[in-house]
């Protein structure tokens, strides 16, 4: 602007006519060496830019008074600068990325709407969190600049909302898909909502989407509260080559991507592998653990249902009966599988989803083969599992059946 002047200009070396310029009131980018200017907004302040300088795939941002800020991906400029966006969906490249496991201080378990703190080295830091718009939370630090994303920015531009929906998947070179994620684009008349987990942005414009470079987690238990650290997160993936697709309304947009490996360290790749599969087994292992839950309460309320619509006719005290004796078995499977007193203050024993839930921690605690141990803990875990398993349906084909016989005995009216 001709009100504005210029402190300093940078140019992009990874792309001829791409520049950065600081002025007095803020940061310009110009795609065309210069001839024409646009503001880089966003969350960025009014304030003096003093220096800019181009960082790998970042623009950092030296301001006066405001402190340093950084552009975290410059791909989508320079892919703009190229040429090769086009005017229609345009699925940016993708920079490589490396896998690396970051060190989070322990802290107190995070509540929404108030302040939570963490240790960093020899402090601390207070943080809030904050949800965002596609449905994860993000820790905001109230006295510390905030970290870099741990793990892919997927950019993508779309000339008009998505109408039906966007999905967004992330293959393997084999052909497997490591991670998907699924957004319905409800009509505003409809009853329909959009779908739960992390949302793929759909809006008019720029549109951003983090994968945090991991499989799926395990099978949730509805109304399960666990702190942050207990909260069962799926393997990263490992470094080699894969391919992002974003689908927009029918239409797949595809950019290949890579993921390093730290360059800190020399694992073999035969160990990263050989530590996958192991989590993959006991992430399973802890989803059938979750589904067995969820079925006994389901049977058990169910059963309790029946109790309190049979309590007054001549039938209730062998129907009562029945359902007490198919209550108690199926809770005290309940109470083998997982913690039923997370909210008492007294400890209690761990129990078969708790002990593969930590050995999911020490399986990928450090970036190489598991060690003799845990292979060995999850097979004595495993047969646990399978021993509750097998006596859950037992439990059902007896003790549950001889209810359900009490039931039919006692010839009930069919509701309505």
């Amino acid at each position: 602007p001709s009100t504005d002047f210029t402190r300093t200009i940078r140019e992009d070396k990874a792309q001829q006519g791409l520049l950065y310029a600081g002025t007095e009131t803020g940061a310009y980018v110009s795609f065309d060496d210069g001839a024409n200017w646009q503001r880089l907004g966003g969350n960025f302040p009014v304030a003096p830019v003093y220096d800019l300088i181009i960082k790998g795939h970042s623009l950092v941002v030296a301001t006066h008074g405001r402190s340093i800020w950084m552009l975290d991906d410059l791909t989508p400029l320079r892919q703009m600068a190229s040429g090769r966006t086009g005017n229609g969906v345009t699925l940016f490249e993708l920079p490589s990325k490396v896998r690396f496991n970051p060190v989070i201080g322990f802290g107190g378990s995070p509540q929404k709407g108030y302040v939570s703190y963490h240790a960093a080295s020899t402090s601390h830091v207070s943080y809030e969190q904050v949800e965002q718009p596609d449905g994860t939370m993000k820790n905001v630090y109230v006295d510390a600049a905030a970290n870099p994303y741990d793990g892919v920015i997927v950019s993508y531009y779309l000339p008009e909302a998505a109408k039906q929906s966007a999905d967004l998947a992330v293959v393997d070179n084999q052909g497997n898909t490591v991670r998907s994620f699924t957004t319905k684009v409800a009509d505003a008349s409809s009853e329909e909502s959009a779908a739960s987990g992390q949302k793929v942005p759909a809006a008019a414009g720029v549109n951003r989407f983090h994968w945090d470079m991991r499989y799926e987690p395990a099978a949730t238990l509805e109304g399960q509260e666990l702190a942050d650290w207990d909260k069962p997160v799926g393997p990263k993936a490992l470094p080699g080559s894969y391919t992002v697709r974003l689908t927009i309304d029918g239409a797949t947009h595809e950019q290949p991507l890579e993921i390093v490996p730290d360059p800190r360290l020399d694992t073999p790749a035969e160990a990263l592998q050989e530590q996958l599969d192991l989590l993959l087994k006991i992430r399973d292992r802890l989803s059938d653990t979750n589904r067995a839950v969820s079925r006994v309460r389901k049977v058990r309320t169910q059963v309790e249902d029946w109790e309190k619509r049979v309590k007054d006719s001549d039938a209730a005290e062998s129907v009562q009966a029945a359902g007490k004796d198919a209550r108690e078995a199926l809770t005290a499977i309940e109470t083998e599988l997982v913690d039923t007193t997370t909210d008492s203050p007294l400890m209690a024993p761990s129990r078969l989803f708790e002990k593969l839930n930590a050995l999911t921690e020490f399986v990928s605690l450090a970036e190489g083969a598991p060690a003799k141990q845990g292979y060995e803990v999850f097979d004595e875990l495993s047969t646990g599992l399978d021993d509750l398993l097998e006596t859950l349906d037992g439990v059902i084909s007896s003790k549950v059946r001889v209810f359900n016989e009490a039931i039919s005995a006692a010839k009930l009216p069919p509701v309505g």
